[in-house]
């Protein structure tokens, strides 16, 4: 096999890897995120019955978008949000 042969296969297999990685990086962002919003949901639900502020939750959860999740991989999810009291009912 010649050199180009093996730098073409190499490329191929990197460009399989990296989509490997981010078929299982989105699922594991998609479960991250609606975890995340089942619990804001039930807190801001909370705020809601005790007539104090809830939209601060959702706005917190919208700060970081879903690609930003997706794409830097090299991260681990709660560092995106160093604060999780967002996702915590004060009640």
């Amino acid at each position: 096999m010649t050199v180009l042969g093996l730098v073409i296969l190499a490329i191929i297999f990197a460009t399989v890897g990296l989509g490997a990685i981010t078929l299982v990086r989105n699922e594991m962002v998609y479960c991250y995120r609606r975890t995340m919003l089942q619990d804001v949901s039930r807190a801001a639900r909370a705020d809601i019955a005790e007539g104090r502020e809830w939209q601060w939750r959702y706005d917190v959860y919208d700060g970081v978008s879903y690609d930003t999740l997706v794409w830097r991989f090299w991260r681990r999810f709660d560092s995106f949000y160093p604060d999780q009291s967002f996702r915590q009912s004060n009640g």
